[in-house]
């Protein structure tokens, strides 16, 4: 939207979903080009790919989804991953961007975790080399992948998403009456975001007779097995999936902010809980512990497991009486070092 103000060309290229998000309208109306492809190739276009591989075509642009591209011929492409290695293991794409976009690409890597690998790792090192910038959302993202890798990539940086929020200001904590409302939010995917730890967790002895109720919030592929998971456990009473709500919504209604997440890059609902003063227990993982000081402005539990993330969430309850205090810290913290 700011490039569309100062009077640059953007063209967006997204998956051509069932319901157009609000947003793509908006910078349709405002001059963006809107170009969508098909969530999945047809039957027929995976029988012709693999004919022009076996032919020795396979860098044909005429089956490439992403030719539209080339024919831009753009001064800068962003490409927005949602995992380190998803485009380095894209064919087409990754080689599009190789032979007609050399030093013009910019990827940014939004999570990365300990099992995310590429399918070849000298094919995804030259790829990034040949970038003009490769991002990341974490500096333990950066690290994580310089692991994997077994190479340090002298083109990477590390930067902030935006926090979206209304207001930069603390916003009043709920006063905790019957019952203490803790909030998970985020993409309903247990692999990647844990919910399943949770839940099982919510069935122990000691969590059944607590005043804590977990609200699940969020939209995703995984929501009717968190469901069924809910009802195997038997914990319908304590955990409550409540689909898409607003942050401030969220944050009227619920004390605590959890994150038993097993990866990560920097999560904004975790920047966004720290801004509004909210207490915050989350896993170790990603960007987490580039913010979270465990014992001073939240609760950093050292590995996605259930026994370690209830022994810091039983710690957190220990210590109900100085919350106002970490909720002010947290929030003092994150100003401190957003990038606004």
């Amino acid at each position: 939207e700011r490039a569309l103000d100062e009077n640059h060309a953007v063209s967006i290229f997204v998956y051509k979903w069932h319901e157009e998000p609000l947003v793509l309208k908006q910078l349709r109306v405002k001059g963006a080009y809107i170009h969508k492809r098909k969530l999945a190739p047809s039957f027929a276009w995976r029988i012709l790919y693999k004919f022009t591989k076996l032919a020795g075509l396979g860098d044909s642009l005429l089956l490439n989804p992403y030719r539209k591209i080339k024919e831009l011929r753009p001064d800068r492409i962003v490409v927005t991953d949602g995992a380190t290695y998803y485009a380095a293991n894209d064919n087409c794409l990754r080689n599009l961007l190789i032979r007609y976009f050399q030093d013009r690409y910019i990827i940014i890597s939004q999570g990365n975790g300990p099992y995310h690998f590429p399918l070849n790792r000298s094919i995804a090192i030259d790829f990034f080399k040949k970038a003009k910038k490769i991002v990341f959302v974490s500096e333990n993202n950066r690290q994580q992948a310089f692991h994997q890798l077994l190479c340090e990539l002298t083109n990477s940086t590390v930067i902030q998403n935006p926090v979206n929020v209304s207001s930069f200001e603390i916003l009043d904590m709920p006063e905790i009456k019957d019952h203490i409302h803790a909030a998970m939010v985020g993409r309903l995917s247990v692999s990647d975001k844990g919910q399943d730890i949770i839940i099982s967790m919510m069935a122990e002895d000691f969590w059944k007779a607590s005043k804590v109720r977990i609200h699940i919030y969020g939209k995703g592929y995984d929501r009717d097995y968190i469901r069924s998971m809910i009802a195997y456990y038997k914990v319908e009473d304590r955990i409550f999936l409540e689909g898409y709500s607003t942050i401030d919504e969220i944050w009227e209604k619920c004390q605590l902010l959890i994150m038993p997440s097993i990866t990560e890059g920097t999560p904004l609902t975790l920047l966004e809980a720290m801004v509004l003063g909210r207490v915050c227990i989350v896993t170790k993982v990603g960007g987490n512990n580039e913010w979270i000081v465990d014992g001073r402005n939240g609760f950093l539990a050292d590995a996605p497991t259930q026994e370690l993330f209830s022994q810091k969430m039983k710690e957190a309850l220990q210590n109900i009486n100085r919350w106002p205090d970490r909720a002010k810290r947290a929030h003092i913290d994150a100003m401190a070092k957003l990038d606004l």
